[in-house]
């Protein structure tokens, strides 16, 4: 029998058999191997929507914000690059916060581009700087939300003895002494400018000849009881004058911007007003995007008496912007901007999707997002007006500017009942300005879908180990991920509840806990158990451990697996 064996194992036909399975078992491992570089390399294609995370839990809550540098690494040739980045101290409305004390707290931000991002580093694969190997630094996991196989990783390192040189994106250039206002915001994709009052009034992209935009508009229009009829636009808007007119506060990736003016309401010569309303504006620029909120308390009494019945806030072009086209969500064929009368008007619902307007043309992209106040007795619709051989508007006010409307979009809301309520009149606008020419509908659906769904962020504090084994904090599993929040903003008035869902493993058990902004737990869904597909959602219908119905304002959305946590912010508003 033994001999019998020995046959058998030397026979041709085994030692073709064990060749086989050597090879198969080599090529199992080899893609094996292939599987887990290719898991650690950067696969993220998101551009223009800047990542800003919450230091609102450790490792990022309560650091230094002097002591860090931020780097990327390339696995393919082991080399490590620095990347712009910067933390924002914010004030609970998400405002500047101008008495910064260098610490991050729950409400403060880090923000950077996700074309800035690289491959996942070992424990081993560190900076070549000794003092900070002796320091922790900060692993940044990003996973889209949209299709989580595609990740990015930055680091933070600490107590960098040479801070390294990296490239602002973002240059601000001063008003004239005597128009303070007038200013100018220049960045990697485009050259921006505003009027002596402070109105967007100027565009050109990098490597374009022309500006190509007359400026943003606004439109009040009404009648009264005792008030004849009148209208309102950007022209009664004046810049205050003083040295502190504008304050600027620049980053290399995000600048905030703020300037002070009056509405002078007493143009209308109406003997009820005697004065300005103050305004102040907002505005936060980034390497493609901006933001504006400029806001005004007003007495719901003074506008029942006023009547409004039309309020719009539009953007509108000039004559370089004739061969552009205008896209809207509900409008995927595309409008051509010719001069040629036209005029595009689209009811819009209370979906958030649905407030984009997008012109695209050889020059570049401008697409705005529209932020509009809720209110009574009104309807809201997409404005679009191209008319440039007489001075017509698409809602019969008076034309400003270049007094063309050429491509002139927007958002109207129009008095459904006697006059439009609100207590504050407020112009918000979220928008990029994109150096890619000629794009179509789909881009801006997509670019829709990255603002509404951000990167979902893993923080991991390590330590430096040659062997690259040990970690000092587990790491979560692939799975760990929690989804955006819908929807966000939450209007209190709504009949939807707030939807939290997350992804996990099987055999572990998940804490979801909302906090307010000075770090108070509001509600918390305990003991959590995923479904066999990965997944749980939670509904909250936004009242408290009490019962009672949360306040408007900044939350905190938290999910813990007992090792790491996962953070989103979540605005309530009425």
């Amino acid at each position: 029998m033994p001999f019998q064996s020995a046959a058998i194992f030397n026979s041709p036909l085994y030692k073709e058999k064990v060749r086989i399975m050597k090879q198969v078992l080599f090529f199992l491992g080899v893609l094996l191997m292939a599987r887990h570089a290719l898991s650690q390399v950067n696969t993220l294609d998101r551009r223009y929507v800047p990542v800003t995370y919450k230091t609102a839990a450790r490792p990022l809550f309560e650091l230094n914000v002097n002591e860090w540098t931020a780097y990327r690494f390339d696995r393919a040739t082991k080399s490590w690059s620095a990347i712009p980045f910067q933390f924002d101290q914010l004030t609970d409305t998400d405002r500047y916060d101008r008495n910064k004390d260098d610490l991050t707290d729950a409400t403060d931000e880090m923000i950077f581009l996700p074309t800035d991002t690289g491959d996942k580093a070992e424990l081993s694969d560190w900076i070549t700087d000794e003092m900070s190997r002796q320091a922790e630094r900060i692993e940044l996991q990003l996973t889209d939300p949209l299709n989580p196989s595609k990740q990015g990783w930055i680091y933070l390192f600490k107590n960098v003895m040479t801070k390294p040189k990296v490239q602002n994106y973002i240059d601000y250039i001063p008003g004239p002494p005597d128009q303070a206002a007038a200013d100018t915001i220049v960045t990697t994709a485009f050259k921006l400018g505003h009027s002596k009052n402070g109105w967007i009034d100027y565009l050109k992209f990098t490597g374009g000849k022309n500006d190509f935009i007359d400026r943003f508009k606004l439109r009040l229009k009404g009648e009264g009881i005792l008030v004849p009829p009148y209208e309102i636009n950007e022209d009664f808007v004046q810049a205050e004058t003083g040295d502190d007119v504008v304050a600027f506060y620049p980053g290399p990736v995000r600048l905030f911007h703020i300037s002070r003016a009056d509405i002078l309401l007493e143009k209308l010569n109406l003997p009820i007003i005697s004065k300005p309303s103050p305004f102040e504006y907002n505005y936060e620029y980034t390497p493609y995007s901006f933001a504006i909120e400029a806001e005004t308390d007003i007495d719901a009494s003074l506008l029942a008496i006023f009547g409004v019945r039309l309020i719009r806030q539009s953007l509108d072009f000039n004559n370089n912007a004739v061969g552009m086209t205008f896209y809207s969500a509900n409008n995927p064929n595309g409008v051509l901007i010719d001069g040629v009368a036209t005029s595009y008007s689209d009811a819009l619902n209370q979906s958030e999707r649905e407030n984009w307007v997008m012109a695209t043309g050889d020059h570049g992209t401008v697409f705005l997002i529209f932020n509009i106040t809720i209110m009574k007795n009104s309807r809201r619709r997409i404005y679009f007006h191209d008319e440039k051989n007489n001075s017509n508007t698409g809602d019969m006010t008076q034309n400003t500017g270049d007094s063309f409307s050429i491509g002139d979009m927007g958002v109207m809301i129009e008095a459904t009942g006697d006059a439009l309520i609100t207590n504050r009149l407020a112009v918000t606008y979220k928008g990029y300005f994109i150096d890619r020419a000629n794009v179509n509908f789909e881009f801006g659906e997509q670019l829709l879908a990255w603002e509404q769904n951000p990167l979902n962020v893993t923080a991991v504090l390590q330590m430096y180990d040659p062997t690259g084994i040990v970690e000092s904090e587990p790491g979560p599993p692939d799975d760990f991920q929690l989804y955006s929040t819908y929807p966000n903003p939450y209007h209190l008035n709504s009949a939807a509840r707030i939807r939290f869902e997350f992804g996990g493993s099987v055999n572990n058990l998940y804490d979801i806990v909302v906090y307010n902004v000075i770090g108070q737990k509001v509600v918390e869904f305990k003991n959590l158990a995923v479904n066999a597909n990965g997944r749980h959602v939670v509904l909250w219908d936004a009242r408290d451990a009490n019962g009672l119905l949360t306040a408007p304002g900044v939350y905190f959305v938290q999910l813990d697996n007992g090792i790491q946590t996962l953070t989103q912010k979540l605005i309530i508003s009425r």
